[in-house]
């Protein structure tokens, strides 16, 4: 995450607020003007949408883009659902990483099915890419529930397992299909694949642990935990608790508390927290708890050297949502801007996604 921060501190103004919903727009539009086409057309309409590598190299480069306007069915009722679906998905995935993650995520995916498509000759729709929008959401939000024909409450996860057993059916069937499913989830791949296998290999260690535990419980041993950092055991100070760290190392909560203060300094923040909002209405109460809010999730979050853009990041995107000058004058000292167009460009960047913000509250309040 790392270097998406270096990225996102660098190249955040091109981020583009309500991608998703923009493009959901754009599907149920392209429905439309399908239905009002006469019946010859609409198959020529759809073929001059689809994504066709070979035509793209022998330059119709507009089928890099137009693929993802096509609407995954052709039934108007399902078109309209479908829609306001995909729209709840790029807010939610908005909300949970901001409007120039889920921009790289998309158009890094919209890349990576045109490249296979140009390598392997395949044909393609944005299906299997709003897929990948629909697993991500998933993986951020896996008890969220939604009606199933507005009756059945469902929770996404098992929405998005049924997908994917779906997806595994079709290539199954198709074998040939292999290409633009993998292609179109490559995005997903690398955004949750490193994470699910450090989450695999800490819960084999902390598997390993458990299994020295009973083994030392059944030799008759005197301690079952010891602090990897001060070496106490709950033998030592029965008030102790311990934790296994991200490195498969058990901490006791003392020990924890002291690395915890040696690497984020809550001062400092509200330092920097108050000199953002020198003057502006916001309320103490609101910067201790965004201070608070900041703490706990960078505790959640396991690091053990808590790189300074993490927390930046984190601090921008309360600021946003406390008081936008304050805001703005926070990202003129994170995002160093080194011209008065930089300072300009953010400024609009806040602007419009708050209008788009707005703009969502009246349509779905």
């Amino acid at each position: 995450m790392r270097f998406i921060d270096k990225l996102e501190s660098r190249f955040g103004r091109f981020a583009i607020p309500g991608l998703v919903q923009f493009i959901a727009g754009l599907q149920l539009l392209t429905f439309v003007i399908f239905t009002l086409l006469e019946p010859e057309g609409k198959s020529a309409y759809l073929d001059f949408l689809t994504l066709d590598g070979v035509r793209v190299l022998h330059g119709q480069v507009w089928r890099l883009f137009t693929y993802v306007f096509i609407p995954g069915t052709l039934n108007l009722l399902w078109a309209i659902l479908g829609t306001m679906f995909l729209m709840w998905l790029g807010r939610g995935l908005e909300a949970a990483w901001g409007s120039f993650r889920l921009t790289l995520y998309f158009v890094g995916g919209m890349l990576a099915v045109a490249v296979g498509s140009m390598i392997f000759g395949y044909t393609a729709t944005g299906m299997f890419l709003f897929q990948s929008l629909l697993l991500a959401f998933a993986m951020i939000y896996p008890n969220e529930e939604i009606l199933f024909f507005f009756i059945i409450p469902v929770k996404i996860k098992w929405i998005a397992w049924l997908d994917v057993a779906m997806t595994v059916l079709l290539v199954m069937g198709a074998p040939s299909t292999i290409w633009p499913v993998l292609f179109a989830h490559l995005n997903f791949l690398i955004t949750f694949g490193p994470g699910f296998i450090r989450e695999r290999k800490h819960m084999a260690m902390v598997g390993q642990k458990r299994a020295a535990f009973e083994s030392a419980s059944n030799s008759g041993a005197a301690f079952f935990h010891q602090c990897t950092v001060c070496q106490k055991t709950e033998v030592d100070d029965p008030k102790l608790e311990f934790r296994v760290n991200a490195a498969g190392d058990e901490i006791c909560s003392v020990c924890r508390e002291k690395v915890q203060s040696a690497h984020f300094d809550r001062e400092k923040l509200m330092s920097g927290l108050r000199k953002a909002c020198e003057k502006r209405p916001v309320k103490m109460e609101q910067l201790e708890q965004c201070a608070d809010d900041i703490a706990n999730e960078l505790e959640e979050e396991g690091y053990r050297e808590i790189p300074s853009t993490v927390i930046g990041a984190k601090v921008m995107r309360k600021l946003e949502a406390i008081d936008h000058v304050a805001y703005v004058r926070y990202a003129s000292v994170y995002r160093q801007f080194e011209d008065v167009g930089e300072f300009i460009d953010e400024i609009k960047s806040l602007d419009r996604r708050r209008s788009i913000t707005d703009e969502q509250e009246e349509l779905f309040p």
